[in-house]
């Protein structure tokens, strides 16, 4: 019974790969398709999604499963569901930059493939640390905020270093001695924060 019902729902949406079921949210007939795929523990993916969803879908997309019965249930529509063990939802958007609500992206994980590769690795690399090694993540988010001081300070001594070097002649700066103590210091500070950068990115 249970693989002729996941064949039926399998078959049932817009195609299907590897038991993937694929839908359009905007299928009539989508809450009945979506009860099969849960119940028999289907993954489905919903393409082509937009910024809002349907109501009846809500408790589903924010998974707000329950316990009925010592079984987990989705309210889909006006009925509670069982959710099979297989059942996981994925959604395609082909929006640019879509923004979704503060409760739909607690519950999702966000993954823009519209990006490079190495910034896709880098995405992909930041959920893992987050949910393996939390305590790196942290670490990881405290070097981001020093690094942005330190890229401020970093700054400063080059337009030291500039409006010295742009304000007097040669001579002038050679004879200076608080014009060399300025770039002597700049050049210091520049150098110090440079390596503290380069030992934040190796970590």
């Amino acid at each position: 019974g249970g693989g002729d019902g996941g064949g039926d729902g399998g078959g049932g949406g817009s195609g299907g790969v590897y038991g993937l079921l694929v839908v359009d949210p905007s299928r009539p007939d989508l809450l009945r398709r979506l009860e099969e795929a849960i119940s028999f523990g289907h993954p489905t993916l919903f393409e082509n999604v937009g910024t809002t969803f349907d109501l009846s879908l809500k408790p589903l997309v924010e998974k707000e499963y329950h316990k009925q019965g010592g079984v987990q249930c989705v309210t889909l529509g006006d009925k509670s569901v069982e959710v099979g063990s297989g059942f996981h939802l994925y959604m395609a958007c082909r929006l640019r930059n879509p923004h979704y609500t503060p409760e739909l992206q607690a519950n999702v994980g966000l993954l823009n493939f519209a990006v490079t590769p190495a910034g896709l690795e880098d995405q992909l690399l930041h959920i893992l640390v987050e949910r393996e090694r939390p305590e790196f993540e942290t670490k990881r988010v405290s070097l981001v905020q020093v690094r942005a001081a330190k890229q401020r300070k970093l700054r400063e001594a080059e337009e030291v270093m500039l409006t010295v070097l742009s304000s007097s002649d040669t001579g002038e700066i050679l004879e200076s001695n608080t014009a060399i103590e300025r770039l002597h210091h700049s050049k210091a500070l520049y150098s110090t924060i440079s390596q503290t950068m380069s030992d934040a990115e190796a970590t």
